[in-house]
């Protein structure tokens, strides 16, 4: 069974010309090889095979030493598939052999930006006659990339500077930047091996530290935001706990006396004592200076602020409160003073005249003891009625 026997059984597939063309190279049948490699043409499904069918005629040719035709073949190969490298490398080869200089070095450059393998095949590649020509194009290529790796180097290691200045400045601690400097350490060592594709190395690093020096810009502007809000929140937390304490003292002073008085400060006693670790906690984290340990630094300094505040609340509620009752039991202590010790008191102030007077009948030089015994009633009852008010304003309850 011949070729054109098997295409008729299945003349639309692809696969069966390049199936039968690939048999035909085996046999060294280059004729038959490259008129089925043709004919698949119109039946591929992509250009993806139409460029696999003109690359294969395009090998054809050269092997038959028609470069002219393999040239031509091999651009087709191209223009349907404009990211087929190896298609450019080969159509570099072919143009060589007949000195097509510009479409050899344009082609040859094409294959290189695309894939640095063949900057490696091409210094090892017969391209002669145009040899000469290959090594300087090569040449040309490795220089301009380490030119451009050392040019781009030198920028990110000003930015870098500048990023650290701000970094110092600001007191805080960015990872981006640390980052930023290893890499450029990295890039470093790859432009100090003189390899090719050490040099695109360095050059895909710097493509990754100039966006990582946008990322960093945000992260120090977001840092330092962060940095102020929780040293504002720290602060805002300091004074809020010293007027709780403040606070705490003065109803101390409001509640002398009370027998209840330590139950009625415990919560608040508390409060302000898990407030001041939280404090503590809350500027350890902020000396770490970076944007995690503000974001923590800002929750704990909340925390510790609302603890202060609440005690405080509680605590000036509480004060005023008691200062109220004071007042209160002070204005009915004195009622029931008057109200115990005013008929003593009335009793000495009417008898004690009396008293002085029929004592001084008797005797011009001493007192009666009618008017001592007056003057000593007046004044227990005067004694009492103060113990009883004194004892009133001591009980709260």
């Amino acid at each position: 069974m011949n070729g054109d026997d098997v295409i008729d059984g299945n003349p639309l597939d692809y696969r069966t010309y390049i199936g039968l063309a690939r048999t035909y190279l085996q046999k060294n049948e280059f004729d038959k090889a490259r008129t089925y490699l043709e004919k698949s043409l119109p039946h591929a499904p992509d250009n993806s095979y139409k460029n696999y069918s003109y690359r294969m005629i395009g090998h054809v040719n050269e092997c038959a030493s028609d470069y002219h035709s393999a040239v031509s073949a091999l651009k087709s190969a191209t223009k349907v598939s404009p990211n087929s490298y190896v298609a450019f490398y080969d159509l570099a080869r072919c143009s060589a052999k007949i000195e097509l200089k510009e479409n050899c070095l344009s082609a040859l450059d094409t294959a290189i930006s695309g894939n640095n393998i063949y900057f490696y095949l091409a210094e090892s590649a017969d391209f002669e006659p145009l040899s000469l020509e290959t090594k300087e194009l090569l040449r040309e290529i490795k220089s301009n990339t380490l030119n451009t790796a050392k040019s781009e180097l030198a920028e990110l290691t000003q930015i870098l500077e500048d990023l650290d200045k701000r970094v110092v400045n600001e007191d805080i601690y960015v990872e981006t930047v640390d980052e930023i400097e290893s890499n450029l350490n990295l890039a470093n060592d790859k432009i100090s091996t003189g390899d090719y594709k050490a040099f695109l190395d360095a050059l895909f690093i710097n493509r990754e530290n100039y966006k990582l020096v946008e990322k960093a810009k945000i992260e120090i502007d977001e840092t330092i935001k962060t940095r102020d809000k929780a040293l504002a929140g720290i602060s805002k937390a300091e004074k809020m706990l010293s007027s709780a304490e403040e606070s705490m003292t003065e109803t101390k002073e409001a509640l002398s006396g009370c027998v209840n008085a330590k139950g009625i400060l415990d919560p608040d006693y508390k409060n302000i004592k898990t407030a001041k670790p939280k404090l503590e906690l809350a500027k350890d984290r902020a000396s770490r200076k970076d944007y995690e340990a503000f974001s923590d630094t800002i929750k704990i300094g909340k925390e510790a602020y609302d603890l202060a505040y609440n005690a405080k609340s509680s605590l000036d509620s509480k004060c005023e409160h008691y200062k109220n009752t004071r007042s209160a039991k002070v204005e009915k202590a004195t009622k029931v003073f008057f109200k115990s010790a005013g008929s003593e008191i009335l009793v000495g102030l009417v008898c004690s005249p009396i008293g002085g007077c029929v004592g001084w009948t008797i005797s011009k030089h001493f007192w009666s003891s009618s008017a001592i015994t007056v003057i000593l009633v007046t004044i227990a009852g005067i004694v009492e009625g103060i113990m009883y008010a004194v004892k009133k304003l001591n009980t709260y309850e």
